[in-house]
């Protein structure tokens, strides 16, 4: 299970046709179909049936105690190191400090299911290098895009998922949502 934000299908559309464009000789990449699109707050791993109404209920207070608001995805950028790199995401601008805010208390009040140990460092992953000869080609098709704006949109709610591995990749089911401020 993990914690999200969704993004609306207006920027679903944009990332998609941006990746699609991508220069596909530069590396063996996967990237992650549009029905998986988002921004991870919070992975809680494998979680027992007895501890779901927990999570529930500290979601929902945590829910409670933020407001909505804005969050522009913005420029393009990857993990790992320029001979070795392993993740593709995108950046967050506006909204950042706010995303950092949640994913701190999600982390703090839900260090009994989960603890991490790491900054927190919002992003969209979008891609997952699984070979690259071509590393200066890849590493020019990212500095085209690393300005790159997405767009922006209104965070209103965040939503609990559960994630089922198959051999055609991750399939997401939505197991609650929480209206912020709410």
């Amino acid at each position: 299970m993990f914690i999200a934000i969704d993004l609306p299908e207006n920027l679903k559309e944009k990332i998609l046709g941006v990746i699609k464009n991508f220069d596909k000789t530069v590396a063996n990449i996967n990237f992650v179909t549009d029905e998986n699109l988002h921004i991870t707050l919070k992975f809680l791993g494998e979680v027992r049936e007895d501890d779901v109404n927990s999570i529930v209920n500290i979601l929902s207070n945590i829910a409670k105690e933020k407001e909505e608001y804005n969050l522009n995805v913005n420029g393009f950028g990857f993990f790992g190191n320029p001979k070795f790199i392993k993740t593709l995401w995108l950046g967050i601008h506006e909204g950042k400090n706010e995303t950092i805010e949640l994913m701190e208390d999600l982390n703090v009040k839900l260090e009994n299911v989960k603890r991490e140990d790491f900054k927190p460092s919002p992003h969209l992953t979008v891609g997952r290098v699984k070979t690259a000869d071509n590393h200066s080609g890849l590493i020019n098709e990212i500095r085209k895009l690393k300005d790159i704006d997405i767009g922006t949109f209104h965070v209103k709610e965040i939503t609990l998922k559960k994630s089922v591995l198959t051999p055609e990749g991750p399939v997401y089911s939505d197991i609650k949502s929480f209206q912020l401020g709410g």
